[in-house]
Formats: C-alpha cells, structure tokens, sequence
C-alpha cells in the first residue's frame, strides 16, 4: 500500500493510507472459510492538544474486490492519549466497527471501550 501525510502544522496532521491485501476468514462456526482480495482505506486525524496529550480520530475501510456493494467494513475510533510520566503514558479509546455481512451473527456493529497503559523505552 501506499501512505501519505496530508497535514501537519505541529499541532494537527492528517494521514492517509490505500492498499489491497489478500483475506483469508476462517470462522468457529459452520459458516464457510471464505478467501478475498479487498481495498483498503485509512485516514487518521491527530490533534495536539498541549505537550502531553493528544486527541485521535481513525477511521478505516475495507471493500472485498468481489462484491463492493455488499461486502466491507468500517471501523471508526476515537480517543485520547495522554502522559502521566516521563515513560508511561495512558490511551482512552472507543471504537466502532461495522461490518455489512456478519457470519455467524444477528448483528452488524460491534463497539469496543479500550483503557491502554503504554511504556516508552
């Protein structure tokens, strides 16, 4: 794939990404395995809110090349990452992830609340 900056004044920037990628979807139940190429798309906004935090937005796209009317998916999420030390920083973020055929399932939209601790070394 291919990325590019878009943006970046030092305190917001904008990126985006396109690629194609090969799936390979195995599931647990008896739906069949299926194998597809599909287009990619991502964009990421960041904002800079003050030395130690920043504000994120990504969202990101993918369309099987057999079927684009009827077979992607979305993911959305936003968050803020902040440092609580020199090393240590902390993420909160949500996500939602739509996905237009959804084996196995009755529904189409999945939500994630994430709480991440990361360490820089």
């Amino acid at each position: 794939g291919i990325g590019k900056e878009l943006f970046n004044d030092g305190q917001h920037s904008l990126k985006a990404k396109l690629g194609v990628a090969y799936n390979i979807q195995q599931y647990a139940d008896a739906t069949e395995d299926a194998k597809f190429g599909s287009l990619n798309e991502y964009f990421e906004y960041v904002n800079k809110l003050n030395q130690t935090s920043t504000l994120f937005i990504k969202v990101g796209a993918s369309e099987n090349f057999d079927d684009f009317k009827n077979d992607y998916e979305i993911l959305t999420s936003a968050g803020f990452n902040f440092s609580v030390a020199e090393n240590i920083s902390v993420t909160i973020e949500e996500e939602i992830f739509y996905d237009k055929i959804h084996p196995g399932t009755g529904k189409s939209t999945d939500t994630k609340s994430i709480v991440r601790v990361g360490y820089n070394f």
